[in-house]
């Protein structure tokens, strides 16, 4: 895929959320995956209105659960980091294991999304990343991660 592939045109289903490249679903604003045709529904048909369209690459939480979100929602989560917060641990040594919700899948289906991601800063080890699906699963990482450092820092007297 170019870098330019984000920039073509494409057709979001207001009631799945499903996007679509096809010129022919654009101009007929029609989805093949659940066959919805949304010009034929009126501009105030609460079917349109109470559905917003749905990113199949982003995530917003419902308490601790991931749930599909417009891009919208996961702009307006963006900023607040402490509710988007799995854990985060500074070592005596100073280095820093963090752990956040993104909202952002980074891999393809029909794997899980991975949407959490655990990530080291300071040390040799700096910048390393990890990324989960679930919450219960990037709470396994972070701790699983502290664990590694800290038994690097001990056999190898990593700073």
């Amino acid at each position: 895929m170019g870098s330019t592939d984000s920039l073509a045109p494409r057709y979001i289903c207001p009631f799945c959320g499903r996007s679509s490249f096809n010129v022919h679903d654009i101009e007929g604003r029609y989805c093949a995956c659940c066959g919805s045709a949304s010009e034929l529904l009126p501009k105030d048909c609460e079917h349109r209105s109470a559905r917003a369209p749905k990113d199949p690459w982003t995530f917003k939480l419902d308490g601790h659960t991931a749930v599909p979100a417009t891009v919208e929602e996961v702009g307006e989560l963006w900023p607040q980091i402490e509710k988007r917060r799995v854990a985060r641990d500074v070592l005596p040594n100073g280095i820093e294991v963090s752990t956040v919700f993104t909202g952002i899948r980074t891999n393809l289906p029909p794997a899980a999304p991975d949407i959490f991601e655990t990530a080291i800063f300071g040390g040799s080890m700096g910048e390393s990343r990890w990324k989960s699906s679930t919450w219960a699963e990037a709470e396994e990482t972070h701790r699983a991660v502290v664990a590694l450092v800290k038994a690097r820092s001990q056999t190898w007297g990593d700073p």
